[in-house]
């Protein structure tokens, strides 16, 4: 007997799960991404309008890494670092957050990138990737970009 999508139910706690397609891989961040994620992030640009956190000294990032891993061991969040297939390197992070299961909606966003990865394929292809797993796995109704 199959089960029907509308019998499945909503993926609650989140599941860690490495996303991978387009040359772009989202994997659960860590602090073995905290070298690379730290060359981009003194950027202070990008911090400019993000509400989520201010991340421009290596301390901050790490303090952020640590509760991003803390939140995707619970479940309540999934924090990724986006990696460059093409460089290898994490050039960014981006999350599911702001989980209301009984809704069965989820926000998407938390997402900065340095700066020679702005305006080029990767946010395409890591916002694919979520919306995709957003909608198939975790069988969200409804996804928030922010």
């Amino acid at each position: 007997m199959s089960i029907q999508h509308s019998e499945r139910l909503f993926q609650w706690p989140l599941q860690k799960v490495v996303l991978q397609g387009y040359s772009v891989r989202l994997i659960p961040v860590d602090y073995s991404h905290l070298d690379q994620l730290s060359r981009w992030s003194g950027e202070e640009a990008i911090w400019r309008y993000m509400t989520f956190a201010y991340l421009a000294s290596r301390n901050e990032l790490q303090t952020w890494i640590g509760s991003a891993m803390n939140a995707n061991e619970r479940g309540t969040e999934l924090n990724f670092a986006i990696i460059d297939e093409v460089s290898q390197l994490a050039v960014g992070t981006t999350s599911f957050y702001r989980v209301v299961p009984e809704h069965k909606r989820l926000e998407l966003g938390k997402t900065w990138l340095g700066a020679p990865y702005r305006r080029t394929r990767i946010n395409t292809a890591a916002k694919y990737l979520m919306l995709n797993h957003a909608f198939e796995m975790i069988l969200a109704n409804r996804v928030e970009l922010s």
